[in-house]
């Protein structure tokens, strides 16, 4: 039998599959940078659009870092916040379901505890 799914994956399910269709979706690009952040904690191959776009993302989190120097830095999306993300998205595009079953993928093969 499966195991149970972790309590975090489980809720962002139980919060997808009860959503109305339709409902109000990441913005594509928002999608994008959390299917960023969970290949990068994957250690997934990047294609050459992917690394210019962590490249971006990168650069993103340093200017970020930098602006908030005197005030708190906020917090970065853990691994399991954006799977968990990704898991209540409806509506992705074709790319971005691939991403995700490859993201899947990658993730059976990840030692226990991966994204934890």
């Amino acid at each position: 039998a499966p195991a149970a799914l972790p309590p975090r994956w489980a809720q962002a399910l139980a919060q997808r599959w009860a959503a109305p269709l339709g409902g109000a979706p990441a913005t594509p690009a928002a999608l994008d940078d959390a299917l960023l952040q969970s290949e990068i904690a994957l250690d997934l191959p990047a294609t050459p659009d992917q690394q210019a776009a962590r490249r971006q993302l990168k650069l993103r989190a340093l200017k970020a870092t930098m602006d908030s120097r005197a005030a708190a830095p906020a917090a970065a999306l853990q691994p399991a916040a954006c799977w968990a993300a990704l898991l209540r998205q409806p509506g992705a595009s074709p790319a971005q379901r691939a991403r995700l079953q490859a993201l899947v993928h990658a993730l059976r093969r990840a030692p226990p505890g991966t994204l934890v």
